[in-house]
Order: C-alpha cells, then sequence, then structure tokens
C-alpha cells in the first residue's frame, strides 16, 4: 500500500518535467532561401551496367541575407541511371550536351559548415541531403531539374540544439538551388 502512495506523487514529478522541457523548445520557424557560388570536382567511382556512379567534392555558399547564411563543404555520390550499359559506353565528356538525359540520384550527401548562422545564431552546422533529378547531368545545371529533402543532424555553438528539415529544388527555370523548411531551437 505505501509503495502505490509513494508512486503517485513521482508519477506526478516526472510528468510536470516532462510538460516543462516540452514547454521550453521554440515553436518551428519557416525558412527559405537559396544557395550557390559551387566549385565542384568530380571523379569516376565506378560503373555498373547502365548506371555510372560519381563521387562528388564541392563548395558552396548560402545566400547573403536568407535565414540560413554560411559556406559549407560536401561529398557525396551521384547516381545516374542510363538503363543501358552501350548507352554508358558511349558517353562523351567532351561534348556533355550530346549525352542522353536520365533518371539521376544523389545521395550520402552531408553538407557542413565550420560556421554558419541560422536564425541569428552562429556556429557550426551539419545538414544532410538527398535528391532525386531527371535531364543530361553533364551539361550544365541549366539541363536538368531534381528535387530532395534535408535535415540538420547536428550543431556547435550557439546552433546547438538546433533542428530543422524541408525541401530543396532546382529548375530549369528558376537560377540556382532553391530550399525551404522549418527550423526550431531546443533549449
Amino acid at each position: 500500500m505505501n509503495r502505490k502512495i509513494l508512486a503517485i506523487p513521482i508519477l506526478i514529478l516526472a510528468a510536470s518535467m516532462a510538460i516543462i522541457l516540452v514547454a521550453q523548445a521554440t515553436p518551428p520557424t519557416y525558412v527559405s532561401g537559396g544557395w550557390g557560388g559551387y566549385n565542384q570536382q568530380g571523379s569516376l567511382a565506378n560503373v555498373a551496367g547502365g548506371n555510372v556512379f560519381l563521387t562528388v567534392e564541392n563548395d558552396g555558399t548560402y545566400t547573403a541575407g536568407g535565414p540560413i547564411t554560411g559556406t559549407f563543404h560536401q561529398v557525396f555520390t551521384q547516381i545516374y541511371h542510363f538503363g543501358s550499359p552501350k548507352v554508358v559506353s558511349t558517353l562523351t565528356p567532351s561534348t556533355p550536351q550530346l549525352n542522353p538525359p536520365c533518371d539521376f540520384n544523389w545521395v550520402d550527401m552531408d553538407r557542413v559548415f565550420e560556421s554558419a548562422t541560422v536564425l541569428g545564431h552562429t556556429g557550426g552546422l551539419t545538414m544532410r541531403l538527398q535528391a532525386k533529378g531527371y535531364g543530361n547531368p553533364f551539361a550544365g545545371t541549366a539541363a536538368w531539374e531534381l528535387h530532395g529533402t534535408w535535415v540538420i543532424i547536428d550543431g556547435t555553438g550557439d546552433l546547438e540544439g538546433v533542428h530543422g528539415q524541408g525541401t530543396w529544388w532546382h529548375s530549369r527555370t528558376v537560377a540556382g538551388l532553391r530550399y525551404e523548411g522549418q527550423i526550431h531551437f531546443d533549449p
């Protein structure tokens, strides 16, 4: 009987603490902006059937004045699904505009900022991005479209406890890469 009586105040205390912790997180803030300024290097990683795998390393900048600013570095894999080994064997790096369009994926894309500013808070930031697209990936950004998702996976400094997720895309008709989503801070 005494154990039951003791358990009731403990449960009330635990529930109160959980409510306090939840109440301290900031509400999500809608964000949107863009990035560009790529310095991209790609290297052929593998060919398998009608697929080409590239390892890509690049740097870029989130646009000044947006809710997320800073310069990032990333290494990721691009997978191009040409569907035919014959097509893959005839790809022409010297005249990329002659290569056929195809479906493609960008995977394992961790975007690392040594210093970023998110809604006025500054620190280190790591985001993970994935994307799918279609077009001629070797003929420049005017020849393809893509859409994907992003999520913040880590923050340091004033960005410790930041959380966020959303979508990103590139369209042949809009210059640059764009993003939107929601960000909030834990206490």
